[in-house]
């Protein structure tokens, strides 16, 4: 009822369209279009000229006979068609001309508000990387953005998992996406142009589109990385881009004729995200993902000078002495500046880590050798079995003096070795 009011009251004032246009509006008719994520109201319950308008019409015309000073119309008969004509012809008082717009603007901007938080349009992801970018971007995460990257210490490994652990850039920055507070978005009037030619706020997100500390990172990575590397390469005057050379704009090698592929879908939000960055001087801290003292350049690699060894006249040493120069090129080979493990120290590991591997085969190995000869015991016993079985008879014979050379055909040797295996 509030907006129907709204509405009627605007009717006949300048600079407003009329009531047959309103419904035309691009905040109107997001709003109310159906089987959409931002559907509102219909459109019967917005527009000035319909049948469910006709009593705010009588009473808006009731308003302005009182503030006007002019004769009471008997408004009982009119039809809503005579209702619109009177108040086109009959504006509102001049002191309320700054109240109603005031008020048509507050109309308009809460129904664009609504359709950027719950619709799933192009413009409403925009503004929602928007906020993402600013919370990415915000003051108070600055020495994260640039640390992010470093190389966390041996407690910070271990207690990654951690309730107690510090955040990471992107879990506060979700957290401050998905807070309550208002952000604003950058006004790139003069480096870009629409839709940043202006600052607009950037408020709380629904639920339905909160977002994770994962989100949060594939925008940095990601989605949109390539194409910031690819825009920047666009304005050196060498190597793959002349744009400086030939003056072009950034919007040119966004959404222009001279943008990539992969630059233009992703639309006018890398332009924004660029244009940022560079703002806060953290273009090169997004695209290099270490610092430029990590690379290996004449003045921070150290150098290696070689020793030197002195030639003794005597050939015979004492063993204390030999024991000194011993100690003295342990200290001077094993040097860990600093690292606490020295060249000395590591191979002593490497060779304890090789002896112990060696050894864990060599056990495998015999365990292998038992399991196979315990596997085999059976048939070795069956065989033995069966040879004392066959070697009965002779040794009974044996033990009764009955066995005869010729009658076996055994000579007395054999006779002599088949008792002694019995």
């Amino acid at each position: 009822s509030n907006s129907d009011k709204r509405q009627v009251m605007c009717i006949g004032l300048a600079g407003i369209p009329d009531p047959g246009e309103i419904k035309n509006l691009r905040e109107i008719t997001n709003v109310t279009t159906r089987s959409t994520k931002a559907y509102l109201r219909p459109i019967s319950d917005i527009q000035p000229d319909s049948n469910k308008a006709v009593p705010y019409l009588r009473k808006e015309v009731t308003r302005r006979c009182i503030t006007k000073k002019v004769t009471m119309q008997r408004i009982a008969s009119w039809t809503k068609k005579k209702l619109i004509e009177w108040l086109q012809k009959n504006p509102p008082h001049s002191t309320e001309h700054e109240y109603i717009h005031k008020c048509y603007r507050e109309l308009l901007n809460e129904f664009h508000l609504h359709y950027l938080l719950t619709s799933g349009g192009m413009e409403a992801n925009l503004f929602r990387l928007l906020r993402a970018f600013e919370c990415l971007l915000h003051r108070d995460l600055r020495h994260k953005f640039i640390t992010r990257h470093s190389q966390l210490s041996r407690h910070q490994i271990d207690g990654r998992n951690s309730s107690l652990r510090p955040k990471t850039l992107y879990e506060d920055a979700a957290a401050m996406y998905n807070s309550q507070c208002v952000l604003h978005s950058r006004n790139f009037s003069e480096k870009y142009g629409e839709p940043f030619h202006q600052s607009v706020p950037l408020h709380p997100p629904t639920t339905d589109h909160y977002m994770t500390a994962e989100a949060m990172k594939k925008i940095m990575t990601d989605r949109f990385r390539g194409s910031i590397i690819s825009v920047n390469e666009s304005f050196s005057e060498s190597g793959q881009g002349d744009g400086a050379r030939q003056g072009s704009t950034l919007k040119d090698f966004v959404t222009g004729p001279k943008a990539k592929a992969t630059v233009r879908a992703s639309g006018d939000a890398t332009g924004y995200f660029y244009a940022a960055l560079k703002e806060e001087d953290l273009l090169d801290e997004y695209i290099q993902v270490v610092k430029p003292g990590v690379a290996a350049t004449m003045a921070n690699v150290p150098s290696i000078n070689s020793i030197k060894k002195k030639r003794s006249s005597s050939t015979s040493k004492s063993s204390s002495s030999a024991k000194k120069k011993r100690g003295e090129r342990s200290e001077l080979y094993d040097d860990d500046d600093g690292d606490g493990i020295g060249a000395i120290s590591l191979l002593k590991r490497m060779e304890t880590k090789s002896s112990i591997g060696d050894a864990h085969a060599r056990v495998s190995s015999i365990r292998g050798q038992i399991t196979q000869d315990e596997s085999a015991l059976p048939v070795h016993q069956k065989n033995r079995r069966e040879m004392l079985r066959d070697l009965k008879p002779f040794q009974r014979r044996v033990n009764e003096g009955t066995l005869r050379e010729m009658k076996t055909g055994l000579s007395i040797r054999q006779s002599r070795r088949i008792s002694m295996i019995v």
